[in-house]
């Protein structure tokens, strides 16, 4: 992923993350296939469950809270700091930002 579509408030919550800080929730978007356009809520659904997978066995962990919106092609999680790094290096996420009001 590239870093600059992390939302900076993301970034320093995982930077600032101990063992025992706890989950972080976060909203993340997939993009669609190279020069594609918007896949069927079916087929999103399915790829994003695939990216939410390929973190979670490479983190070894599993999120305590996981909301898809295939519709729109993203979702919502609640994570520990290690899954969602290994979340956000997938390069088909397009964007993430933290999930919480100041």
């Amino acid at each position: 992923m590239d870093i600059d579509k992390i939302d900076p408030r993301l970034k320093q919550a995982l930077d600032q993350a101990t063992v025992n800080s706890g989950p972080i929730q976060a909203v993340v978007v997939v993009g669609s296939p190279a020069g594609s356009k918007p896949l069927p809520a079916a087929e999103s659904e399915q790829m994003l469950r695939n990216v939410v997978d390929r973190a979670c066995k490479a983190s070894k962990s599993k999120p305590s809270r996981l909301v898809f919106f295939p519709n729109v092609q993203s979702f919502s999680i609640e994570a520990d700091p290690k899954l969602l790094r290994h979340l956000l290096e997938d390069d088909s996420i397009d964007a993430a930002s933290l999930n919480r009001a100041d």
